[in-house]
């Protein structure tokens, strides 16, 4: 069994009392944020989006539900805060700046093995250096995604990567974006295990045939803009 967390961070120039980002364009749509910052007694202690409050512990850290990531931008998070997404083990977002480094934000992921319930019929090791390949293979095609490490400490395996965004988009698809990548990355994994024999399930599944097996295939072969 694997448990993925995934921590979305965009680097932004620091936060200001109110600011607008008024030049984020979705699909021929600008949109304006009103993004506030919420003090008590000269602290920070949170922040607002439009109409959305997030009161934040640990100075930096609010837990929010999935419907929450709806109506704003990702870049429109203030800098030095997290959103942590109960819902999915340990999502967090933060804000940042297409201009300076090249994409909109950045997701720290890490996939979580415990060797103790691994039931999937390659070890968790092997498992564990397919899904190092799946990704290396990603960045050199599609330049969104970059291996950070593995920790095997003999009874958990951890594999930790970045997925990046290049582009500002509202907060809701980052998520989808997100879960996409990963599980292109998963159906890439998969190939690279069984040698290109592929199982009569994904055979049969015209879905899990397109995003496991032909997304990596074509993306492998530098077609980069496939979707």
């Amino acid at each position: 069994m694997i448990y993925s967390s995934l921590f979305l961070s965009l680097i932004k120039k620091k936060a200001e009392k109110v600011k607008r980002n008024p030049n984020s364009i979705l699909k021929g749509v600008i949109l304006t944020d009103e993004v506030t910052l919420i003090e008590e007694d000269d602290v920070l202690v949170g922040f607002k989006i439009n109409d959305k409050i997030f009161y934040v512990e640990d100075e930096w850290r609010a837990e929010v539900e999935l419907d929450d990531l709806k109506g704003f931008n990702i870049t429109s998070i203030p800098d030095g805060f997290w959103l942590a997404l109960i819902e999915d083990n340990n999502i967090d977002f933060q804000s940042a700046s297409l201009s300076q480094e090249g994409y909109a934000g950045y997701s720290l992921v890490e996939m979580h093995i415990y060797r103790k319930y691994w039931d999937h019929k390659f070890g968790a090791s092997q498992y564990s250096e397919a899904l190092k390949k799946a990704i290396e293979q990603r960045k050199e095609t599609n330049k969104d995604v970059e291996f950070d490490e593995i920790e095997d400490d003999g009874a958990h395996i951890f594999i930790r990567f970045t997925i990046y965004y290049l582009q500002d988009m509202l907060i809701d698809e980052a998520y989808r974006t997100y879960q996409k990548i990963v599980t292109e990355l998963e159906g890439h994994t998969e190939r690279i295990l069984e040698c290109e024999e592929i199982s009569a399930g994904i055979l049969k599944d015209e879905v899990k045939f397109t995003i496991e097996v032909l997304l990596p295939l074509f993306r492998n072969m530098c077609f980069s803009d496939v979707k």
